[in-house]
Formats: structure tokens, C-alpha cells, sequence
């Protein structure tokens, strides 16, 4: 099932990505841009290694972004740590069911 973040995660994690010099993060003009309520949702992962740099496994996701203002959705990519990233809810845990 495909992993869920809100936009204080994200923000959160980017921030991670930048710390880390992980190689792929967002700029702070998107992050702006982002649905301060909104919901993303991880569409693509695949763990990536960052052993030369010392730093420990990674998620490389590919994330379908709910901005600001609009229904239409920004794709970006973003390396998430494989401990947050196993933290992160499923898209199931998040949806109520209605009787």
C-alpha cells in the first residue's frame, strides 16, 4: 500500500535531506508552494545507499504533492531516512470507512 505524508512531514524530512546532503531534496520556493493542510502521497520508492557519504540507508521517493491552490499535483522526488520512511502510515491507515 502506498505510503502518506502531511506537508509538516515533508518540510520535516526535506529538512533531513539537507542535513544529511542527501542528492535529492526540494527547494524552499517549493515548499512554499505546498498545501499547508494537504496530503502527498509517496507513488514510487526504491532504498538508496549513501555509504560513501557515511550516512545511513535511505528511501529515494517519488511523491505526488498536493499544492497550494489547486487540484493539480506536483511530482517531486525526495530521499527519506529507511527509519522514517518505515514510520510513515499506509494510504489504508489513513482512510475511514463509511457504513
Amino acid at each position: 500500500m502506498p505510503k502518506i505524508l502531511n506537508t509538516a512531514a515533508l518540510i520535516h524530512f526535506n529538512g533531513e535531506a539537507v542535513r544529511r546532503d542527501y542528492n535529492r531534496a526540494v527547494t524552499d520556493e517549493f515548499l512554499e508552494e505546498l498545501d499547508p493542510e494537504g496530503w502527498h502521497l509517496v507513488v514510487m520508492n526504491m532504498l538508496h545507499e549513501y555509504e560513501f557519504k557515511g550516512q545511513p540507508p535511505a528511501v529515494r521517493c517519488q511523491i505526488m504533492c498536493k499544492m497550494a491552490d489547486t487540484m493539480a499535483p506536483e511530482m517531486v522526488f525526495l530521499d527519506i531516512p529507511l527509519d522514517d520512511f518505515n514510520e510513515l502510515k499506509d494510504q489504508s491507515e489513513m482512510m475511514s470507512v463509511k457504513q
